[in-house]
């Protein structure tokens, strides 16, 4: 409503005196700033989600979204595919980061990319992740170029490279070309199919004189620790687990709860969590863990201080 519209409304009111159509001019004028002013937040809320790449719920309703997915569905499964996320877990649509938001002037147009995947064919991710080991002043690690993550069909009958960017937040875009890898020539495709004596022949690593205590992460509540000292310790809650055993070698493998800590020289080196995934383990569990790789040797090379202080094995 504008100037003009507001002194109409005014002068077409009978029955009031100056007075009151002074007030009148005043209500009306704060109604309408009211209004801009839920509009303008509003606006500025969408453009906020947009940004995340998210479903702005302002304009796309939660029962709306249900429908046209479970009509999607319909349609999708006469080709022998079906939705990646079910309409019973609708609010992981506006979680993930599948939309794209076009504005103009008076519109807003969302484009929704809707993941599939085919029917009762399943595809497992994986990321390898190198861990130190312990072997007496002197830590070793796999050996890897860079991040990468790996797609294996069921039964692990084919590996494939899949880029870093194409997957978000548990959701992977399967391109139709992939990388395809050779059987026998990445640590990956040996670990996934179980291929042990391959792997020992591929296997590199570095090895640094260093004994200090590092944590590798490798879920929530999975951790390796290198190195643990004679300081470390675990605290659940009332509960206090000292780690006495002098690990020289390999490493400990920990299934943390979510109340537990690792101190480490009275410093806190893995905190407690709070919400608890219900996921996590409820149980404390500490493993002495080696390299399978290593069960078989009788001595370990000795340090080559040539090459930067590193022991190549």
């Amino acid at each position: 409503m504008t100037k003009e519209t507001i002194a109409d409304t005014i002068n077409k009111t009978e029955n009031i005196n100056q007075n009151e159509k002074i007030m009148f001019s005043m209500v009306m004028k704060n109604t309408i700033g009211i209004f801009q002013s839920i509009e303008a937040q509003r606006k500025s809320r969408i453009i906020d989600i947009c940004k995340e790449n998210k479903i702005p719920h302002i304009v796309v309703p939660l029962e709306t979204l249900r429908s046209d997915l479970t009509e999607l569905d319909e349609k999708i499964s006469r080709e022998g595919y079906t939705l990646s996320l079910k309409t019973e877990d609708i609010t992981a649509y506006y979680s993930a980061e599948i939309a794209t938001c076009m504005f103009s002037p008076s519109k807003i147009a969302i484009k929704i990319q809707i993941p599939i995947i085919k029917k009762n064919k399943k595809y497992s991710i994986s990321k390898l992740i190198p861990i130190p080991f312990a072997w007496k002043d002197v830590t070793c690690i796999a050996q890897q170029e860079k991040e990468e993550l790996w797609i294996s069909s069921e039964y692990n009958t084919q590996v494939s490279k899949i880029n870093t960017e194409d997957c978000k937040k548990g959701l992977c875009f399967m391109r139709r070309v992939r990388t395809q890898i050779p059987s026998e020539a990445t640590c990956i495709n040996l670990i996934i199919k179980r291929k042990n004596p391959k792997l020992m022949e591929l296997w590199q690593k570095k090895c640094y004189h260093t004994t200090k205590t590092t944590v590798t992460q490798i879920k929530e509540d999975h951790l390796i620790i290198t190195h643990p000292s004679n300081d470390t310790e675990i605290l659940c809650s009332e509960n206090k687990k000292i780690i006495t055993e002098n690990i020289t070698y390999g490493a400990l493998e920990v299934w943390l709860p979510c109340n537990c800590q690792i101190w480490d020289k009275k410093t806190i080196i893995v905190e407690n969590t709070f919400p608890c995934d219900s996921r996590v383990t409820d149980y404390l569990n500490i493993s002495h863990i080696i390299p399978q790789q290593w069960t078989k040797w009788a001595t370990m090379p000795k340090t080559n201080d040539r090459k930067h202080n590193e022991l190549h094995i």
